[in-house]
């Protein structure tokens, strides 16, 4: 059975340029966002917003 809870990823891409990818995912149901960003602070930015609105909390820069 598939957990029953969102997952938040981070990863940064590099092909010509730096690119990061903010993932929300909820596999139980195959519903996810995925935001793509040249700039890590708004990619943080993203994911610390996903982070309290999902769990109430946050990661430090």
């Amino acid at each position: 059975m598939a957990e029953q809870t969102w997952e938040v990823t981070i990863l940064e891409l590099r092909n010509d340029h730096k690119t990061f990818k903010v993932t929300k995912r909820f596999p139980a149901y195959g519903i996810s966002e995925t935001k793509f960003f040249t700039s890590e602070t708004s990619a943080k930015r993203q994911l610390n917003h996903w982070l309290e609105e999902l769990f109430h909390t946050r990661i430090e820069h």
